[in-house]
């Protein structure tokens, strides 16, 4: 029994001095390896001045690229992707087709032997412009019916410049958090920017002025409750005045009280300062803390307006 219990102890501990003598020629004798990191992304230098002169990338062969660096063999686990810069200098593009060489960046210690690409090929356009609100809004929330409520902010609005071909796919300007920062608490933020489409996808080489925007931000819950319309007509024999609204509208705010609200008004329409059709946007009665949900589009009031003849009566 001893004898077997000694041969099981000595392969064990031959397989252990086998993988440390491995260990201590690789990271001794051999000690550099090459590694490749396929998701780089590529940072667009210069596109304010493009955009200073009128002028917007529209397309680009490349927005990521993989690199390859050579590095010691223990400094593997603590590079990613994120130390590797790769910058493509567009300030000096045309109108047009432009090839634009890559200027790749190694962590210290490393060395770039290989790229995917050396140089990428981007398209410049005329660019357009418009302004957009901001919304504050959680980038990772599992949940439904929750938004953050953000007051005190440094600015409400934001206006974006990207090529003609490119802007209106731009549906809003988001300034992200995350949601496990938010508490019931305010507290105070400062977000970059993004410019998003209609499935809520960051476009790239789109200019956001500002780049980023400072606020107070709590947890909120978001609710669809009644629109209650204040409308008032004095009687008028010359004209007949009807209107048409939503009737619903969602808001946000903390759930202390979002949770007991049933409807929010309107301010009061005047019905009789209208003498043709109109639609009027709406504007509402919002209790202390309660503003409209991100997810509420805008609303508008149609009014109806018919001249009464003498022979209509």
């Amino acid at each position: 029994m001893a004898s077997r219990n000694q041969r099981i102890f000595y392969s064990v501990l031959s397989l252990v001095l086998a993988v440390a003598a491995w260990v201590f020629v690789v990271y001794n004798y051999d000690p550099y390896t090459v590694v490749k990191y396929k998701n780089v992304p590529i940072e667009f230098e210069g596109e304010s001045t493009l955009a200073g002169r009128g002028y917007a990338v529209s397309e680009a062969s490349y927005d990521y690229i993989s690199v390859t660096l050579r590095q010691r063999r223990i400094n593997t686990g603590k590079i990613s992707d994120e130390d590797i810069r790769v910058v493509a200098d567009v300030s000096n593009a045309v109108i047009g087709e432009n090839s634009i060489s890559l200027d790749i960046s190694a962590p210290d210690g490393t060395s770039v032997e290989d790229s995917q690409v050396k140089s990428i090929s981007i398209v410049v356009d005329d660019a357009d412009s418009k302004d957009l609100p901001i919304l504050v809004e959680y980038s990772d929330a599992s949940e439904t019916g929750v938004e953050p409520v953000a007051t005190d902010m440094s600015s409400t609005a934001a206006r974006v410049i990207a090529a003609e071909s490119v802007i209106d796919k731009v549906k809003k300007v988001s300034a992200r958090l995350s949601y496990d920062n938010v508490t019931d608490k305010s507290r105070s933020f400062t977000t970059s920017l993004a410019a998003l489409d209609s499935d809520g996808e960051v476009i790239p080489h789109v200019q956001i002025y500002p780049g980023n925007v400072t606020y107070k931000a709590s947890a909120g819950v978001t609710k669809a409750v009644r629109l209650s319309v204040n409308a008032v007509s004095k009687d008028d024999s010359s004209y007949k005045r009807t209107y048409s609204a939503p009737d619903t509208v969602i808001i946000k705010g903390p759930s202390s009280v979002v949770d007991y609200l049933t409807q929010i008004k309107t301010k009061e329409i005047n019905l009789n300062s209208y003498y043709e059709d109109a639609e009027v946007e709406i504007e509402y009665e919002l209790p202390e803390g309660v503003v409209l949900a991100n997810s509420q589009d805008e609303q508008k009031i149609r009014i109806n307006v018919k001249k009464i003849e003498k022979d209509d009566e």
